[in-house]
C-alpha cells in the first residue's frame, strides 16, 4: 500500500541543496505539466475515473487538484518573497474536490497548470540566493520552509501525482 500512496517515496526535506539539485527541481516545475497533458490526452471519462488505489483521487481529480494546489503553492512562494516569515495559505484539500469546477473538462486545469508552471519556472530561474533564503511558516505541517525546501516540496508533489496517474492507468 505504501508504494501506491507514495510511489516516489515520502517527501524528504533537506537543509542544504546543491545548485544542480535546484536546477533539476526547477526543470520538474517547468516540464512536468506537458507530461501531464501527454499522459491524459485522449482519455475517456471512464479512464479519467480510474484511481491509483481504493479511496484515492481519480485521474480527473488529480488534474484539477494540481491546478488548484499549485495556484496556492505559487501564491505561497510569491507571498514569501514579498512578505517573508508569515503563515502560508492553507486549504481543506478534500473540500476543494467537491466544488463544481471539478466536473469541468480537464483541459481547463491542464491549461492553468501549464501556464502557471511556465511563469513559476521563470520566477525561480530569476530568484537570487537571498530570495531562496526567504521563508514561510506552514501551520498544518508546523514547519518553516525556505524557498529551496518549498521548491523540493512542490517538485516532489508534481512527480508524486504524475506517478499516481501512471498507476491508475495500469489498474
Amino acid at each position: 500500500m505504501e508504494h501506491l500512496q507514495y510511489p516516489i517515496g515520502r517527501l524528504q526535506i533537506q537543509n542544504i541543496y546543491l545548485p544542480e539539485e535546484i536546477i533539476g527541481m526547477i526543470g520538474i516545475i517547468e516540464t512536468y505539466p506537458q507530461k501531464y497533458r501527454e499522459i491524459t490526452e485522449n482519455l475517456s471519462e471512464i479512464e479519467l475515473a480510474k484511481q491509483y488505489r481504493e479511496g484515492s483521487f481519480t485521474i480527473k481529480q488529480i488534474i484539477h487538484h494540481m491546478a488548484d494546489m499549485h495556484l496556492i503553492n505559487f501564491l505561497r512562494v510569491k507571498m514569501a518573497l514579498t512578505e517573508p516569515n508569515k503563515d502560508c495559505v492553507v486549504v481543506d484539500i478534500p473540500a476543494f474536490t467537491t466544488t463544481p469546477d471539478n466536473d469541468a473538462p480537464i483541459d481547463i486545469s491542464l491549461t492553468i497548470f501549464e501556464s502557471l508552471h511556465q511563469k513559476w519556472a521563470f520566477l525561480l530561474k530569476n530568484m537570487t540566493e537571498a530570495d531562496f533564503d526567504k521563508t514561510f511558516y506552514h501551520p498544518v505541517r508546523k514547519a518553516n520552509f525556505d524557498m529551496r525546501q518549498a521548491l523540493q516540496l512542490y517538485s516532489w508533489h508534481t512527480q508524486h501525482h504524475y506517478e499516481h496517474i501512471k498507476i491508475a492507468l495500469n489498474n
